[in-house]
């Protein structure tokens, strides 16, 4: 059974009430800076009152609603130097700094499908390579399918893993199945003062890098066997 890799992505999302959709719009944007004005949208930004989306053309898509706002970037191929995100959360909150900030999240993901001696695609991930097999396996009409939370500790604290059988809707409206693998780090902002928190949360931003190679080194190597990331 050998992994194809897919896709990969990195997502931060912050919290805090002050949030809202309307921060979204393609003047408040550019004009406070948060992304550079060579940026270009691939549509314009879709806000309502609950929610907001804005895409751009270089595979950065920043999503909001009420209290919370995420920002998520396509890694097929790119060099960690070349991730733009973590750049552009510094600014959000260097710009929206008054906002008390609760709490931030820092989420890669990556789906791999598989391939069986024969080439066929292999479906079911969790339960034929990470469980035993036994008669559980049985009292389905259909293959099996599975999810899997994994808790890992870390210096930095505990972060989970989700895994999932999937069937990922392509662009042709086809589905490819495999497996999704879904890293949470997360940390909730304690301190005295809007200051402390903040400086939690540039802290928090900085250590991406580790997080996502702690990320790899688990999907990649640990679980998948594959030597690079």
């Amino acid at each position: 059974m050998k992994p194809i890799p897919e896709f990969q992505e990195l997502a931060i999302t912050l919290f805090a009430q002050e949030i809202v959709p309307s921060f979204l719009t393609s003047k408040f944007l550019k004009e406070s800076r948060i992304i550079p004005k060579e940026w270009e949208f691939d549509r314009p930004p879709e806000i309502n009152a609950q929610t907001g989306k804005a895409t751009f053309t270089n595979d950065v898509v920043i999503s909001a609603r009420l209290g919370a706002v995420t920002f998520s970037e396509n890694l097929h191929g790119k060099k960690l130097l070349d991730v733009k995100i973590p750049n552009i959360v510094d600014k959000w909150v260097k710009t929206l700094h008054k906002f008390d900030y609760q709490a931030i999240e820092i989420e890669p993901s990556s789906f791999f499908s598989f391939e069986k001696e024969s080439t066929k695609l292999f479906r079911h991930y969790i339960p034929a390579v990470l469980l035993a097999p036994g008669d559980w396996h049985e009292g389905s009409l259909k293959p099996l399918r599975a999810s899997l939370n994994l808790a890992y500790t870390s210096k930095k604290g505990e972060f989970i893993i989700k895994i999932e059988d999937v069937l990922l809707r392509e662009n042709d409206n086809s589905f490819q199945p495999g497996a999704m693998f879904s890293g949470n780090f997360a940390c909730e902002l304690s301190g005295n003062t809007a200051s402390q928190k903040r400086d939690r949360l540039y802290e928090f931003i900085k250590g991406w890098q580790e997080d996502l190679e702690i990320y790899r080194d688990i999907v990649n190597k640990k679980l998948l066997g594959l030597n690079n990331s």
